[in-house]
Parts: C-alpha cells; sequence; structure tokens
C-alpha cells in the first residue's frame, strides 16, 4: 500500500477513536502526535547541534501516560 493510503487510514482510525471519546487527553495526544511530525519533517535543520554527555538540555517531552510531566523539561 502506498505511504499516502497508509496515512490516510491512519488519520480515519484516529477519526473514528476521537468520535467515540470525549476525553481532552485523547486530543491532546493527537495534538503532540502532528508536533512529533513536524519535528521528524524538520529535524536536518538541526543536525549541526554538538549533543555534550553531561550537560543539561530543554526538551519537550511531549503528551504522557498518566501523572507524567506532559511540557518542557530539564533533561541530562
Amino acid at each position: 500500500m502506498p505511504l499516502i493510503k497508509r496515512m490516510v487510514a491512519l488519520i480515519e482510525r484516529m477519526a473514528n477513536r476521537l468520535d467515540q471519546s470525549d476525553s481532552d487527553k485523547t486530543v491532546k495526544m493527537l495534538d503532540w502526535t502532528i508536533r512529533k511530525f513536524r519535528i521528524q519533517v524538520n529535524a536536518h535543520r538541526h543536525n549541526n547541534k554538538v549533543i555534550y554527555r553531561g550537560e543539561v538540555y530543554w526538551c519537550n517531552l511531549g503528551e504522557n501516560i498518566g501523572n507524567e510531566e506532559s511540557k518542557k523539561r530539564p533533561v541530562v
């Protein structure tokens, strides 16, 4: 199956599940999925960044499950 057809099928599955859910968390998860896709598409722009071992960096941990923090956090 061509990539675009697979993507459309996945989007339709997500739409069906969103219709069945009234959860704000579901919408946040879908929004985070779209943001991850954008990050992946634009990753080539940031390939020149040097990461040093032991340094602290800020990272958006995304939308997580349960009580995990879903925001920008310091990471090592």
